[in-house]
């Protein structure tokens, strides 16, 4: 196959896969000259000028400036690079030209990773690294050896020794990753982190809000702890006390801290979470205590909010109480108990359920609930009063509209009652003793206060087998579960090793390392090994560097410069001599070119008889 055609192939690959890695991050417009470009460089031998196209990416990179904010910066520098690489595959093509889309399509994946390195980008940089590996070698022969044709054996070879390099390098990779320090804090945290639709809890919610979280099949957070009974998996988030026009909102007060939580299990556990682009952290049940690298405010209604926005991947560590009830003496309950937005009918109703005392009012209105209306979420009740629309006509809806009811049933019959937003429920690996949480997992319950006691109810009729239970998801779900035990650890030890994880291994291994006892009479006997090991290794490096062919041709450029002749190392071989006026010279040192080029791209065996008599014929003339 010949060269030119060869490499075209290669770089469209390379251009493709660079495209790809951040295709969700720039508008589809932008792709448009991209693939025009493609087609026109595989299909056309023809170029236009290259000084009309300098002018137009010039002009459209100013436009590009012009419009850029600090949200919009990777984004639009996406765009610009794309921009240069269309308009690059559109150019006459040399040796330098093809580098630069090489590098330009590097640039463009390793910009994905500023806005979300997941495990994706590592298959999007390590075929890239290969690929470039391959490209470099062809370009190499194609540039000194421009009309020369790969049979497939050759090709083959070139290949599998291109490999080499990158999997060789794996290793040292690897060790670079845990010994190059980490700054404490990201570099390049300041710049938008991937645009991406919110999920999760925010302080606001409208009836109808869960639904849309419920629809996204993503995983919300991973949970590393003990199994335990799914029925007490209430992962709380927001307390929605405040409810105004078919909407809840949460309060967040934090002046007065006063309750305790006794009598249920204590446990513990450490949650990944993913980027909600809002401030509320997921504890399980009832939070004692949460440990996060940065400032936390911590609200009287058990809710936990950071100071910034979660805009990338966290992880934190937390203990609970697993409880239905807990004490709290002197609450605030303004919020809670607060009738605004209760209409007469709902008020006619909550009456109707009322009972000689709060807790048998209680077990009336989640008997009623349960027994009067379906869970479904789809066809949802709407309008300016959702919850009468669901109590009276529609008598279907998911579970906030069941939380809703409840708690303005209960506001109604003067119980204190307030909404909680989280997960419910969870998928448990076994293998690596972690809980799932996708975002379908999103829940609403409600807290009465009771006696001073804020009690848990759920009159959702859902099962909590159908939170918990992966033969009821659909396949798609489940094959995300099954995966997700790489993506959990790829988060673990590779997005989250971060300076203090560093701190900890170096402190681990320094004092491993001084445990270490090494008897006196055995220093000398491991010192005189290591200098016979080093002078060993020295010996065969010189004399291995002899044998090689950057040796003979340092040799060459050495005898070239000293007869006065300007040498560049950087260009291709064939290009310094062509600077040769002498032609008995230039002759002479084509013959040199000719045997170096035979090892280089023809495989052929160094010659080092036949090398030195030819630089021994140079260095006469």
């Amino acid at each position: 196959m010949m060269l030119r055609r060869l490499i075209d192939l290669g770089i469209t690959s390379l251009v493709i896969i660079s495209v790809i890695s951040v295709v969700k991050y720039v508008s589809f417009p932008y792709f448009l000259p991209l693939i025009a470009s493609l087609i026109f460089n595989l299909y056309s031998r023809k170029t236009l000028n290259r000084h009309v196209l300098t002018a137009v990416a010039i002009f459209l990179t100013i436009f590009i400036a012009f419009n850029t904010t600090l949200n919009t910066l990777v984004n639009n520098l996406m765009k610009v690079i794309i921009i240069f690489i269309s308009i690059k595959l559109l150019e006459e093509k040399r040796y330098r030209d093809y580098m630069q889309i090489i590098t330009l399509s590097i640039f463009l994946i390793t910009s994905s990773a500023l806005l979300n390195i997941n495990m994706i980008f590592l298959f999007y940089i390590i075929t890239s690294i290969f690929l470039v590996n391959f490209l470099i070698i062809l370009l190499t022969i194609y540039d000194n050896l421009p009309e020369y044709s790969l049979n497939r054996e050759e090709l083959k070879e070139i290949f599998y020794k291109t490999a080499i390099i990158p999997i060789f390098s794996i290793p040292f990779a690897i060790l670079l990753f845990f010994i190059i320090p980490r700054t404490s804090t990201p570099l390049f945290d300041f710049i938008n982190r991937e645009d991406v639709a919110k999920t999760g809890f925010t302080s606001k919610i409208g009836l109808g809000g869960v639904s849309t979280i419920q629809e996204t099949e993503t995983i919300a957070f991973r949970a590393i702890m003990k199994e335990v009974d799914p029925s007490k998996l209430y992962w709380r988030g927001v307390v929605f006390d405040i409810y105004r026009d078919g909407s809840w909102h949460s309060s967040n007060r934090t002046n007065r801290i006063n309750f305790t939580i006794k009598g249920g299990e204590s446990i513990s556990y450490e949650i990944y979470f993913e980027p909600t682009y809002d401030k509320y952290l997921i504890t399980l049940d009832k939070p004692v205590d949460l440990k996060f690298q940065g400032t936390l405010t911590k609200t009287e209604n058990l809710e936990f909010l950071t100071t910034n926005v979660i805009s990338k991947k966290i992880h934190y560590n937390g203990s609970s109480i697993l409880t239905e009830s807990f004490l709290d003496i002197d609450s605030d309950i303004t919020h809670s108990k607060d009738k605004k937005g209760i209409t007469d009918s709902i008020f006619a109703l909550a009456k109707s359920l009322k009972k000689e005392n709060d807790t048998e009012t209680i077990n009336n209105i989640l008997k009623y609930l349960k027994e009067n209306y379906r869970y479904s979420l789809t066809d949802l009740p709407s309008g300016k009063s959702p919850v009468e629309e669901f109590l009276f006509r529609n008598k279907k809806g998911n579970c906030e509209y069941f939380a809703s009811a409840m708690a303005l049933l209960l506001r109604a019959n003067d119980i204190p009652a307030r909404l909680v937003g989280g997960f419910l429920g969870g998928y448990y690996n076994k293998n690596a003793g972690y809980y799932a949480i996708s975002n379908k997992n999103a829940h609403v319950w409600v807290e009465a206060l009771v006696n001073n006691r804020w009690i848990r109810l759920d009159p959702t009729p859902a099962s909590i087998s159908s939170f918990t239970q992966r033969d009821l998801l659909s396949l798609k779900m489940k094959f995300k579960i099954y995966l997700d035990y790489i993506s959990f650890y790829w988060t673990k030890f590779i997005i989250n090793y971060d300076l203090q994880t560093q701190m900890e291994l170096a402190v681990k291994f320094t004092t491993n390392f001084k445990t270490v006892k090494i008897k006196p009479d055995k220093i000398t006997n491991y010192t005189l090994i290591s200098i016979i090991l080093l002078a060993l290794t020295s010996f065969l490096f010189i004399k291995n560097k002899r044998n090689t062919p950057s040796y003979f041709i340092n040799k060459f450029y050495k005898i070239l410069s000293e007869k006065g002749i300007n040498i560049d190392p950087s260009i291709p071989i064939m290009r310094n001599i062509d600077r040769i006026d002498d032609e008995k010279l230039k002759k002479e040192s084509k013959k040199f070119a000719e045997e170096i080029n035979k090892m280089l791209f023809k495989d052929g065996k160094l010659e080092k008889n036949t090398l030195q008599t030819i630089l021994k014929n140079i260095k006469r003339l």
